[in-house]
């Protein structure tokens, strides 16, 4: 348990010094908004005079009460991490000057290292459940007071913070950029934590079913599945519910059932592709859910 303890610490520390280190050398000296706090940083530099790391630390502050007063005490203590160690590691990477010596002047090119790089370093992350702050707590308040599913409030705050790159400074191509970035790296991410594949089948057998049953569709808005089982030992008659939905979410998942029912079996497979309701819903199955609600 110690070493599966240290194991977890090291890989979310090393993971968010990547992602600093990605942030830092590529994307800051060509002014390119990919989104998040980040990309929030990056602007707000364009107007305060004031070291990077410390605008960042700022924001970072700022959301953690916001945590903390909206989400918390538990929550905010998942966070604190991930929020301070990414400004803390963006201002050592600045002082020890190596951001001089890695410039990359070609555009494209930062963006791919980028990507690559603080896509590695999110995988390691998220790998370990690590909340790395920022966006999340953007999101759980903006779930927990207007009900937006966290797919959709990813993209719409980084797509707000894109925008405003782009407006801030003029110039086009960082949308162009972003997206690119974001294909990219959430390739990488992919690759990290499931080996390449974005879709998974999850698979949950718990008494408390029907809760997880609806926590699924409030947060997530994914479909459920209900498949009839029968235990080979006990020879008991249950219910297992089968969820596919991609790597992030996944990881929203977990929390869920682990928060309701910390006995629960869950097991994950490989979906190579998912089609049709239940995966591509939105309108289909907002009455099924409402319908639904206990």
């Amino acid at each position: 348990m110690k070493n599966k303890f240290v194991r977890k610490y090291v890989n979310i520390v090393f993971g968010v010094f990547l992602v600093a280190l990605g942030f830092t050398i590529f994307l800051v000296p060509h002014n390119l908004v990919i989104g998040g706090v980040s990309g929030l940083g990056i602007i707000l530099g364009n107007f305060w005079d004031f070291n990077l790391a410390l605008i960042l630390l700022a924001v970072n502050i700022l959301l953690l009460f916001i945590a903390l007063i909206f989400m918390g005490k538990k929550f905010f203590l998942n966070t604190i991490l991930g929020a301070l160690l990414f400004p803390c590691f963006t201002f050592l990477i600045n002082l020890s000057e190596i951001v001089y010596h890695l410039q990359v002047e070609d555009l494209l090119l930062s963006i791919i290292s980028s990507s690559v790089i603080m896509g590695i370093g999110l995988g390691l992350a998220l790998k370990e459940g690590a909340n790395t702050g920022g966006t999340d707590v953007l999101q759980a308040v903006i779930f927990k007071y207007f009900h937006i599913p966290f797919s959709k409030s990813l993209y719409l705050i980084d797509g707000i913070v894109i925008v405003l790159g782009v407006i801030v400074f003029n110039d086009f191509q960082i949308g162009l950029y972003a997206i690119i970035f974001l294909i990219i790296c959430g390739k990488v991410i992919d690759a990290v934590v499931f080996g390449g594949f974005n879709k998974r089948a999850t698979y949950i057998i718990s008494e408390a079913k029907d809760e997880i049953k609806t926590q699924i569709f409030r947060v997530l808005s994914r479909g459920v599945s209900e498949m009839p089982i029968k235990g080979g030992y006990q020879q008991e008659s249950r219910t297992m519910l089968l969820c596919v939905l991609s790597t992030r979410e996944y990881f929203v998942l977990r929390s869920i059932v682990e928060k309701i029912d910390p006995k629960a079996f869950l097991f994950v497979t490989k979906a190579t592709e998912v089609r049709g309701l239940g995966f591509s819903f939105d309108e289909q199955i907002l009455p099924i859910i409402e319908n639904n609600k206990p």
